[in-house]
């Protein structure tokens, strides 16, 4: 259980289809990603996928393990994220989450 009032989310306007944040989790600090369904159905698009990558990149700089609560339909695709540059910035999620080297665990609705 996190600790009480400890979640801060980061970017919550950019790439609203995912959250980012950290909390306390018994005093210790991890990183939080999440899809929100609410928004594209949770489906990742160009700005989450960066929104993602960044957020990954950070937890790794600091050795932050990352809880991941993962409800995704997939990747946006079609002309308009192609036209957003999403197969190169989707990639990049991909590149940073593979490298990733801090604990992650990964919850998985639907």
């Amino acid at each position: 259980m996190s600790d009480e009032h400890s979640f801060i989310e980061l970017q919550r306007i950019f790439g609203r289809s995912v959250i980012v944040g950290f909390m306390h989790l018994e005093g210790q600090p991890i990183g939080v990603l999440a899809n929100d369904c609410q928004q594209l159905g949770g489906a990742i698009d160009s700005q989450a996928a960066d929104k993602a990558a960044r957020f990954f990149n950070l937890c790794e700089s600091f050795n932050i393990p990352i809880l991941s609560l993962v409800d995704i339909l997939g990747f946006m695709v079609g002309p308009d994220s192609e036209k957003q540059g999403a197969v190169a910035r989707m990639s990049n999620l991909l590149i940073a989450g593979a490298k990733f080297t801090a604990p992650i665990v990964a919850v998985f609705f639907r």
